[in-house]
């Protein structure tokens, strides 16, 4: 899926050790996480796992492109 941020990278899934995120205003660290982070300004968006869930995917079932734009920001 295009990022929804910069619109010029595509958000590709990436698993990260130690992965920082903040919950309900408290920062917490997931030992190993995977998140869908854009390939071009890094920035991580959490809509890509859903958009898997829902068999978005493509046939690599890694880079989404349904030119979507919604999504949890």
């Amino acid at each position: 899926m295009d990022c929804q941020i910069c619109g010029k990278g595509k958000v590709v899934e990436t698993k990260e050790k130690n992965h920082k995120t903040m919950v309900l205003g408290q920062e917490l660290t997931i030992p190993e996480a995977i998140v869908g982070r854009c390939d071009t300004c890094g920035t991580v968006n959490y809509a890509l796992r859903k958009a898997v869930m829902k068999g978005e995917e493509n046939d690599q079932g890694r880079n989404l492109d349904n030119g979507s734009r919604g999504g949890i920001r």
